[in-house]
């Protein structure tokens, strides 16, 4: 790379917690919603993907008593091992179903309440080291995952991060495309940081993950 700022083509990418909160939020409220998912036949990701909804996580920004409806929350496992598990349910629903509501009613729609991403075993800034002979593009932020389309999987984000190779910062990076498939790109997952952060309602890891095409 002669000016160390451009990134193209098929990389590996480093979410930081912050744009791999951004992006379980986003599916989050995908699959709150009712809308048509890819997890929706049985699909499959990578088994080390395991999201969590608990309304009453200690300090959580999102943590209540009750809902609107007057229903305690229950924890929801929402992605287990990779595969779509429990479903957010309203009163209407889980009366049909002969259920109970998991508490997640506000203002007349269900609402995730805190997400948590279940870290690995090993920290960011290890898993960034063992990539000495891999050119990494660490993302700090992204814009655009609003738009994902998660029936089809289909991505197209702005990322803004820098290049590294190990501990070897290579230069920063302003602002590129970044393309995929969200299904591919959660499948290819190559690692999962054991350090959290906590952004805004969401608990995330930083992922590793192959499936992104820059440019």
């Amino acid at each position: 790379l002669e000016n160390r700022t451009k990134v193209e083509g098929n990389i590996r990418v480093m979410l930081s917690p912050r744009p791999a909160a951004a992006l379980f939020a986003a599916l989050g409220d995908a699959l709150v919603s009712g809308a048509p998912t890819f997890f929706d036949d049985g699909t499959a990701v990578n088994p080390s993907i395991h999201l969590l909804d608990d309304g009453r996580l200690p300090g959580g920004i999102r943590s209540h008593a009750f809902d609107d409806r007057g229903v305690s929350p229950v924890p929801v496992v929402v992605i287990r091992e990779g595969r779509l598990d429990q479903r957010y349910t309203g009163p209407s629903t889980a009366r049909d179903r002969d259920a109970r509501p998991t508490g997640h009613m506000w203002d007349g729609s269900l609402r995730p309440s805190n997400l948590i991403l279940r870290g690995g075993t090993r920290s960011y800034n290890a898993v960034l080291s063992s990539l000495s002979d891999v050119l990494t593009f660490v993302v700090d932020d992204l814009a655009g995952v609003d738009t994902i389309d998660w029936k089809t999987g289909e991505a197209d984000l702005i990322a803004y991060g820098n290049l590294r190779r190990g501990n070897e910062e290579l230069g920063t990076v302003p602002g590129v495309r970044l393309r995929g498939n969200m299904e591919d790109v959660l499948s290819q997952l190559v690692d999962v940081s054991s350090d959290t952060d906590r952004i805004g309602h969401v608990d995330a890891s930083g992922m590793l993950v192959d499936g992104f095409v820059a440019g």
